[in-house]
């Protein structure tokens, strides 16, 4: 699995790391600052250890679960990819030459034995062959290269009555054993040359497929052409005879025999320095293999062919083709297609407009303009780069073609289709990159709706583990209270309690992650089995799943699983213990069920006092006092009202008392003196 919604796995694990290297570090503090809370969170490991190894069980649920998915997902991944390597091989670049009459026309010629690319001379593989010894890219990156015909057709098994599509190639005898050697099932090598004109070799796949053994025939229709072959030997599954897929090899030498009559170049040819450049046979094809593994070659593809592309410019037909964009009549036509053309496509010729011109665009934020950079280029090498892609958009030269051919003068189609055919005809593609890249998003695409199903598991295992917690910490209250009782705050409870958790969280993810990779290879071992024994009821190339699935766990999902799942873990335990270490300490000594808390009113959010039994006279009269502005709303008396008349009916009784004070002192005092007289 190389992205989860569009990111980088790698990504993905090292944001995991430094979130848990922080995690890790601020319970680090903790326990440094109060070590005595460690030791009492770690002593409680071994006091118990059938319970401890429980507790490991149940918390692992969410480490198990992450590293069986991504698991899962790096198998996928890696399988498609293995899948699609045993397809093409050490094949790592092809160089072939397309048809741009062909394109203009949106259809192909009836005679056309080439109907996926067009043939090109001999001389253009001996071009790119000399090129190899002098290019510093290619003579350190290239170690194959071979000149080709790669056909496809359906071909039909005369003696079983077997068909299926199959591909023919045709390879010189003496091709460059980069590519893989071609053996025999018992291990033999296979000699192309000692061939008889017919003969042709079969792929382990293709023998099974069309249940063909030696010295059946095979017809192979699709082309002008019908082939008629007899299988001569059949490969082993190595080398040239690995794939999926019917493949039949033969000699070139027969191939061209066999096409050179109906073969049709449907167009110009390439303008190579080569005397008599047509004189050797045609090809279609040329085969570039690419130092390193099967899979890492892909890496340097892209720069080998670009290096190739470079050698197979032809300067004069670009100057041919800018001269021609550049006409009057040329533009207007053009302009009067532009509206029936798809918005990609007229963004693609703006751009082609500005490459050509090398004048500034008039208008820069058209909708779909930004896969197309309207800027002047800075150099020529730039400018045939850009220019090359912009061509290569389907329909560019399409529409190019057609508005030539819309001029009065009917050679201006024709001239058109020569020069783009020098100018773009050859097309040198990454394929062992472009297939990995498709391999890799199908098995991204699957993994991650693997993963989201997961996630209801994983939210399940949470929660389990927040409920072993939360009884783990309730069987303990006593403990608790009594550590209350000496001194500890709540959060040092909590921080003891996450402690505790962190140590049990950390065993939990070093039993996951074995766990969980033994259960995605479980899977796996489950999926052969279903297929292999009929159980699954697959059939035809569903059939193949069992050869083509391998089981594979990259590091970095491992490191990913591992972080993750502690992460969720401690997270888990944490608030667990946030929320079961808030205890009173009578009630948590004597193991007695907490008292309610005091709760809102229901329509107005005020504390209600405790009942009678559990407070005193005092309190409940505070708790009457705190009800009665509650009550008045209730009544729908205003309180701020009730609180102005109270305050100033108090304070005029305070001023009114004072003349009835002074009164009364005076009686006093008279009534005092009169009883003194005799």
């Amino acid at each position: 699995m190389e992205t989860f919604f569009g990111i980088p796995v790698t990504w993905l694990a090292a944001g995991a790391v430094a979130l848990l290297a922080g995690v890790v570090a601020g319970l680090a503090v903790v326990a440094w600052r109060r070590p005595v809370l460690l030791g009492l969170a770690l002593r409680q490991l071994p006091r118990r250890p059938a319970q401890s190894a429980l507790i490991v069980l149940g918390l692992m649920i969410s480490t198990t679960l992450v590293t069986a998915s991504l698991a899962t997902g790096d198998t996928l991944t890696f399988s498609l990819r293995s899948a699609a390597v045993d397809e093409i091989g050490r094949l790592d670049v092809v160089v072939t030459y397309s048809n741009v009459a062909r394109l203009a026309a949106q259809a192909v010629g009836s005679g056309d034995p080439f109907a996926q690319v067009a043939p090109f001379p001999m001389a253009a593989f001996e071009r790119l062959r000399e090129a190899r010894a002098v290019d510093p890219v290619l003579a350190r990156d290239v170690t194959g290269m071979a000149p080709a015909i790669w056909l496809t057709c359906r071909a039909v098994n005369l003696d079983s009555k077997q068909g299926a599509g199959a591909a023919v190639r045709g390879i010189p005898p003496d091709y460059d054993r980069a590519f893989g050697e071609l053996v025999s099932r018992e291990g033999a090598p296979i000699d192309l040359g000692g061939l008889a004109p017919g003969d042709a070799v079969l792929n382990a796949a293709g023998a099974l497929t069309l249940a063909a053994s030696v010295g059946d025939t095979l017809t192979c229709t699709g082309t002008s052409a019908s082939l008629r072959l007899r299988v001569a030997a059949i490969a082993g599954a190595s080398g040239l005879g690995t794939g999926s897929t019917v493949a039949l090899t033969v000699p070139l030498a027969f191939l061209q025999e066999r096409l050179a009559a109906s073969a049709t170049t449907g167009g110009g040819s390439p303008a190579l320095d080569a005397p008599g450049a047509g004189g050797n046979g045609l090809i279609n094809q040329v085969w570039v293999s690419v130092r390193g593994t099967a899979i890492s070659s892909a890496a340097l593809a892209p720069g080998v062919a670009a290096a190739l592309r470079s050698r197979l410019v032809d300067t004069d037909a670009d100057r041919a083709l800018a001269a021609f964009l550049q006409e009057p009549e040329f533009r207007v036509a053009l302009a009067n297609r532009r509206p029936n053309l798809p918005l990609r496509v007229q963004r693609a010729l703006d751009e082609l407009d500005v490459l050509v011109t090398g004048a500034p665009p008039t208008l820069t934020d058209a909708p779909g303009a930004g896969e197309f950079p309207l800027t002047v280029p800075a150099d020529a090498k730039e400018a045939r780069e850009r220019t090359d892609r912009v061509l290569r958009v389907g329909g560019v030269r399409g529409a190019l073609v057609q508005a030539a051919r819309d001029l009065p003068d009917a050679a201006k189609g024709p001239q058109l289709e020569a020069v783009l055919q020098r100018a773009t005809g050859f097309l040198v593609l990454p394929i062992k990159e472009t297939v990995l890249v498709a391999a890799d998003r199908a098995g991204n695409v699957l993994s991650t709706i693997f993963l989201l199903f997961s996630l209801l598991s994983i939210a399940a295992g949470l929660l389990l583990v927040f409920l072993i917690f939360s009884l783990l910490v309730a069987s303990r209250r006593p403990e608790l209270g009594i550590t209350r009782a000496l001194g500890a705050s709540a959060r040092d409870l909590v921080a003891l309690v996450t402690l505790e958790g962190a140590a049990y969280a950390a065993l939990a993810t070093v039993a996951g992650l074995p766990a969980g990779l033994a259960v995605s290879r479980g899977l796996l071992e489950t999926l052969v089995w279903a297929v292999e024994s009929g159980y699954a009821g697959f059939t035809g190339s569903g059939a193949r799943v069992a050869e083509v699935a391998r089981w594979s766990a990259e590091p970095r999902s491992i490191v990913l699983a591992g972080a993750l799942g502690l992460l969720l873990t401690v997270a888990t335990v944490a608030i667990a213990a946030w929320r079961v270490t808030r205890v009173t300490i009578v009630t948590a000594i004597r193991d007695l069920p907490e008292p309610p808390r005091r709760r809102a009113l229901a329509a107005h959010g005020e504390p209600t006092p405790n009942p009678p039994h559990q407070a005193s006279p005092l309190r409940r009269e505070r708790g009457d006092v705190a009800l009665a502005p509650s009550l008045l709303r209730r009544a729908g008396v205003d309180v701020v009202a009730v609180a102005v008349v109270g305050v100033a009916v108090v304070g005029w009784a305070a001023w009114a008392g004072r003349g009835t004070d002074r009164k009364s002192t005076r009686l006093n005092s008279s009534h005092v003196s009169e009883s003194r007289m005799p």
